[in-house]
């Protein structure tokens, strides 16, 4: 769900608690994801939830 409101300034500091897959994009594709659910050429909302200990989060940030 955070693909649909914050773009790539919201991990500008190189935060491992803000890193994942597939990474936060620019303004534009917040807007065209936002447009595809409006007009149904996106349909469907999926998930992969993969939590991770904050032992993992406290690496260096590739």
């Amino acid at each position: 769900p955070h693909h649909f409101v914050l773009t790539d300034n919201a991990v500008r500091g190189y935060d491992t608690n803000t890193k994942m897959n597939p990474p936060l994009r620019a303004q534009r594709d917040v807007d065209a994801v936002r447009q595809g659910l409006k007009d149904g050429t996106i349909d469907i909302i999926a998930t992969d939830h993969a939590p991770h200990d904050p032992v993992d989060k406290q690496v260096e940030y590739d």
